[in-house]
């Protein structure tokens, strides 16, 4: 229910964006709408987000299994249809995980949309301003062409991988399986956006991953 009528373009997106991707098993189901009353009915998840899977996640296969699953997310996103869709309202590690629900069979769906927008060249500038330098000094989430210079894309959404992957493998303290990634990861954290691999690229090598377990 939206709450806050200076959200009503947010809430826009989002509705068109479940009703594009509905009926995609990595993102949340829509189960119906009033757009007179600002209502969206999605389908509910008792584990709620997937901050909660820090205390889920129990082996190294289950860790990687969603390592996988996010990627498998991303490639859905970035190679659909209609045009590569980006999220821009990712800012930090929780804000990101906080847009994921946990299913009762252990995976995760996109649930949050509200902030996708469409890459129509190669980056697009999300929202009027910049994350500011503090924000770069103080981790390594965040893409050096966002902190820079605001622009965003699919290779950005990739230097997020390690760190969602990596907080997954956090859980049960994975120190081999971090090893195994290290050289994926390295990748990921390429400096130039151009030279890091696609999310199709990581769907593959973590699937290797996982048959190697």
């Amino acid at each position: 229910i939206l709450k806050h009528k200076k959200y009503i373009s947010d809430f826009s997106v989002g509705l068109n964006m479940l009703k594009l991707l509905n009926g995609n098993p990595h993102i949340v189901q829509l189960i119906g709408f009033c757009e007179d009353m600002n209502i969206i009915v999605t389908e509910y998840h008792t584990y709620n987000n997937a901050i909660n899977l820090k205390y889920l996640i129990k082996d190294s296969l289950v860790a990687i299994k969603f390592c996988l699953n996010y990627v498998e997310i991303l490639d859905t996103l970035h190679t659909n249809s209609f045009g590569k869709l980006v999220n821009c309202d990712s800012n930090s590690l929780y804000k990101l995980l906080s847009q994921f629900l946990i299913t009762n069979d252990l995976k995760i769906v996109l649930a949050d949309l509200d902030s996708m927008q469409i890459v129509t060249n190669s980056t697009v500038i999300c929202g009027s301003t910049k994350p500011n330098h503090e924000q770069l000094a103080s981790n390594n989430f965040l893409p050096p062409e966002q902190i820079y210079f605001g622009w965003y894309g699919d290779k950005s959404e990739i230097w997020k991988v390690p760190d969602i992957c990596e907080f997954f493998m956090n859980s049960n303290h994975n120190v081999v399986l971090k090893y195994v990634l290290f050289d994926i990861h390295k990748s990921c954290k390429n400096a130039d956006p151009f030279k890091r691999p696609s999310a199709k690229y990581l769907v593959k090598k973590y699937k290797l991953v996982l048959n190697e377990l």
